[in-house]
């Protein structure tokens, strides 16, 4: 996902766009955790896309989660 987040710079011009980006392609437990994190009310959202991914890995220990379950 990095790679895709870096070749396509001119289309994820936000980090917005990149979580969103990101979003769409984990499985729904990830997604839900990443949409709950997205609020502006929340005191511990997402600052970088970075934290995203390393969120992810954290959790799950592999970025491509999705596809090998």
């Amino acid at each position: 996902m990095r790679n895709k987040l870096k070749i396509n710079k001119n289309h994820f011009f936000t980090k917005e766009l990149k979580i969103i980006y990101i979003k769409s392609r984990v499985n729904e437990a990830i997604a839900q955790h990443i949409i709950s994190r997205m609020r502006d009310i929340f005191l511990n959202s997402f600052l970088k896309v970075e934290n995203v991914l390393l969120m992810i890995n954290k959790i799950y220990n592999d970025l491509n989660y999705r596809y090998i379950t």
